[in-house]
């Protein structure tokens, strides 16, 4: 079953789509995505899952899964051959939207645990999380995702007329017509998510500078290689992700407001480069580069000269 033609422009958007500047947008867009959410982030959760050292954290895999997810999602048009297509089957739409959706939930609720989590494990906290505590924040952003991949599965097969679709140059969406659970509340739950992520970044940022002024900024480094250092090492991660998520809020709000291509043409880039931005920030952790680049070091340690006592 096709979308209800009336959804679709199709002649004004078969043109677009062959104009050249919007055909670049989709190669630097869909390249960035499969490169940095489709091959470096897998490699990193392979990592986590079979490195036999190194702590894993729960709401950062979640985190890194649901990117993967999404960016799996965004290239559903083009893995189907239907990139240059102006009106896609309806079932395809519908499993590129319930792809990106259900990703973009478990990457939103994952960076809510994942922050606090951090809360939770401030540096001289007495009390350690319980295991309901611990099962609560790694099922979370699962259970939401599943959750909406149910709900929209559901009202598609029960009530396919509720589901008004559309497409742009890049993938499918829903369109004016639609409950807007479905067509504004992932980007709801996203917003939400972002603000908690960077209020409560911010409040633990402020306590961790307060703390390193009363003991002497000259310990910093003491301290990042201390018994505190991963956690000190994820908030910081995740205050320069907060960072680059907002150069990305801001490149897409001035997109929408300008009709400038090239400004487009960069927030799309740089929409793109999102899951590549993750895998850079978060992707280089200790269990992560240990497992990579463990020849370095054996190298390393192999060129040191032997001392006496280490040939006794």
């Amino acid at each position: 079953m096709s979308p209800n033609p009336s959804t679709f422009n199709a002649t004004s958007l078969e043109l677009e789509l062959h104009v050249w500047h919007v055909q670049v947008e989709q190669g630097v867009y869909f390249s960035l995505v499969v490169f940095g959410g489709l091959v470096l982030l897998p490699l990193v959760l392979l990592t986590f899952a079979f490195a036999k050292r190194g702590s894993r954290n729960s709401s950062l895999i979640n985190f890194l899964a649901g990117l993967s997810i999404f960016s799996l999602g965004i290239v559903v048009l083009p893995l189907t051959g239907h990139l240059q297509t102006p009106v896609p089957p309806r079932n395809i739409c519908l499993a590129q939207l319930g792809t990106i959706y259900p990703g973009l939930i478990i990457t939103s609720v994952a960076a809510v645990m994942l922050v606090l989590q951090l809360l939770l494990t401030l540096p001289g906290s007495a009390r350690p999380l319980h295991g309901a505590v611990n099962v609560t924040i790694a099922a979370s952003p699962v259970a939401s995702g599943v959750g909406y991949t149910i709900i929209q599965t559901s009202v598609a097969a029960k009530k396919a007329d509720m589901l008004v679709l559309t497409r742009g140059h890049l993938v499918c969406s829903f369109d004016v017509g639609s409950p807007f659970f479905f067509r504004k509340g992932p980007l709801v739950i996203l917003a939400i998510a972002f603000v908690i992520a960077i209020a409560v970044s911010g409040y633990m940022w402020v306590r961790m500078r307060a703390t390193l002024r009363r003991i002497g900024a000259w310990q910093w480094k003491a301290m990042t290689q201390s018994e505190h250092g991963p956690w000190m090492s994820i908030l910081l991660r995740m205050i320069a992700f907060e960072i680059l998520a907002t150069v990305a809020a801001l490149l897409i709000i001035l997109s929408i407001a300008t009709a400038n291509p090239a400004v487009h043409t960069l927030a799309v880039g740089f929409g793109g480069i999102t899951p590549l931005l993750a895998f850079l920030v978060f992707g280089t952790v200790d269990t992560v580069r240990t497992v990579w680049f463990r020849w370095c070091f054996d190298v390393r340690d192999y060129a040191k000269p032997k001392t006496v006592e280490a040939e006794v």
